[in-house]
């Protein structure tokens, strides 16, 4: 096989999923093929393909794990927020911790 077959040949394979980025930083340019080169043995394809997914994994799904972090912190926040608003009973002694729970002193009873 020549040399010119062999070029057309892989100008054939290669054709359909080739693609060419002229306008682009150079920091940027560096930074993807240093990430390619890292975590994809050198392959841009998959590296572009991953960052695609990564992309739209936030963007068009939500963060179920921080919204329910959210949800819990929003929680205990309206707890401690009734814990502020409701007045002392007089005469009790001991420490109220956020959780609500009371402690007393060991030789009270």
């Amino acid at each position: 096989m020549e040399f010119d077959e062999r070029v057309e040949e892989i100008k054939k394979k290669t054709h359909q999923t080739s693609i060419h980025i002229s306008r682009i930083p150079k920091q940027t340019k560096t930074e993807f093929m240093e990430l390619a080169e890292k975590e994809f043995l050198g392959d841009y394809g998959f590296c572009i393909k991953e960052l695609m997914e990564f992309r739209k994994g936030i963007l068009t799904t939500p963060n179920v794990e921080l919204a329910a972090r959210i949800d819990l912190l929003a929680d205990e926040i309206n707890k401690i927020k009734i814990q502020i608003q409701t007045p002392a009973v007089e005469g009790e002694k001991g420490i109220t911790m956020v959780s609500g729970k009371k402690l007393k002193r060991r030789n009270e009873k």
